[in-house]
């Protein structure tokens, strides 16, 4: 069985990693058990199902089913679990900005060493960004959990069924008639294809957004349909990795910000914008954080 093992960096929690991923009962991406998580992905075409585990300072990641790894896909797992888990990412300079924060300071002691878990598939993160948008968290499982089931691969070791998200080429051949029945609204179904045929075609992909500024990013994702200013904030911190992404618009983030700072009712978008100028360069940080203590 392949192994890889990857250094973790200061700052880093993996407990608090898996308590973040293991948030919800209805999540079909990934499996955690106790202090493990299990992961399903394709390269060229065909599965890995990856255990990931920490032992001392480092990242074990074991390969389920079977066959060794070459070079090429030992560095592409260790470049997505990099990516997923942000390890790449000094965190120093947050939690001293933070330390000094009269609404982060407690925060960052109470979630110390989580990392801003990412989604690094593009077409994934619009999507669940898509599906999420004006419903709440677990509604927005459920419709992820009926599309990935319907049209995502799976692979089957032992007695789990593991899935990994729907490729854009399938999405892109569907109608929205056909996405109604898993109570996908017409407008979200529309939204949902419109991005598959795009990312299909080569029109929008993430290796080039990456070569822009979080600004030209944004301003290239809103143009698409469905994709609005808290749909494109929201992929840019969480598949991008900018750590200065910023939905200012989340509902979210506007009850935290009410909790942790006492506030009668939810702080208008002028203030929210103000105190996020604080956290310069690391507001996606800060989002993410707050997200926790809800």
């Amino acid at each position: 069985m392949s192994k890889i093992k990857i250094p973790v960096p200061n700052n880093f929690n993996f407990q608090r990693c898996l308590d973040f991923l293991n948030r919800s009962p209805l999540e079909i991406m990934h499996k955690v058990e106790k202090d493990k998580v299990y992961k399903l992905i394709y390269f060229t075409g065909k599965p890995v199902i990856l255990k990931i585990k920490q032992k001392d300072n480092f990242l074990i990641v074991k390969n389920l089913n079977g066959g060794k790894l070459n070079v090429a896909w030992k560095h592409a797992i260790h470049n997505f679990i990099v990516d997923w888990f942000d390890l790449d990412r000094d965190l120093q300079p947050f939690y001293k900005m933070a330390a000094n924060d009269r609404v982060l300071n407690e925060v960052v002691k109470t979630y110390d060493g989580l990392r801003l878990i990412g989604i690094p598939d593009i077409f994934e993160a619009v999507s669940w960004a898509i599906l999420g948008q004006q419903i709440n968290l677990t509604f927005a499982y459920r419709l992820k959990e009926r599309l990935v089931k319907k049209y995502g691969k799976s692979f089957k070791h032992k007695s789990n069924t593991y899935y990994a998200f729907p490729d854009p080429e399938v999405i892109a051949k569907l109608s929205p008639e056909d996405l109604r029945p898993d109570q996908i609204s017409q407008r979200k179904a529309e939204y949902l294809i419109g991005v598959a045929k795009i990312i299909a075609q080569g029109d929008l992909d993430k290796n080039a957004l990456l070569k822009l500024s979080p600004e030209e990013a944004k301003g290239k994702l809103v143009k698409i349909r469905g994709i609005g200013n808290w749909t494109a904030n929201y992929v840019i911190m969480k598949c991008l990795r900018y750590p200065d992404g910023f939905p200012l618009e989340d509902v979210g983030l506007h009850n935290a910000l009410r909790l942790q700072m006492n506030l009668p009712k939810k702080p208008d978008l002028a203030t929210i914008n103000k105190i996020g100028t604080k956290w310069q360069p690391w507001r996606g940080y800060a989002t993410f954080y707050l997200w926790q203590t809800l």
